[in-house]
C-alpha cells in the first residue's frame, strides 16, 4: 500500500518468488493515499489478510492503525513517528 504505486516492480518480483517457493500466496499492489489509509486497513482486517507491505506516505499512519508490528517496524515507528 503506497501512493503512488503504479511504478512498483514488487508484485512481479514477489509473485515469482512465491511461485518458485511453492507458496499459495499472491502479492498485490494497492494505491492508497493518506486519506484512504484507515479504510484500507479496515478492509484488510475484514478480509482476514495475513499481512501487508506498507510504503510511503503510509508508513507513519501504519504505526497508529495496525494490530501488530514486527520488531523492525516497531523500531521504525519509534524513530520516525513522534
Amino acid at each position: 500500500m503506497a501512493y503512488p504505486i503504479r511504478h512498483s516492480l514488487s508484485p512481479e518480483m514477489q509473485n515469482k518468488a512465491l511461485e518458485k517457493a511453492g507458496l499459495p500466496f499472491t502479492y498485490m499492489a494497492f494505491e492508497v493515499d493518506n486519506d484512504s489509509f484507515p479504510g484500507a486497513i479496515e478492509g484488510l482486517k475484514a478480509l482476514k489478510m495475513r499481512g501487508t507491505g506498507i510504503s510511503m506516505p503510509n508508513k507513519q499512519l501504519a504505526c497508529e492503525y495496525v494490530d501488530e508490528l514486527t520488531p523492525a517496524a516497531n523500531w521504525w515507528c519509534h524513530q520516525h513517528h513522534r
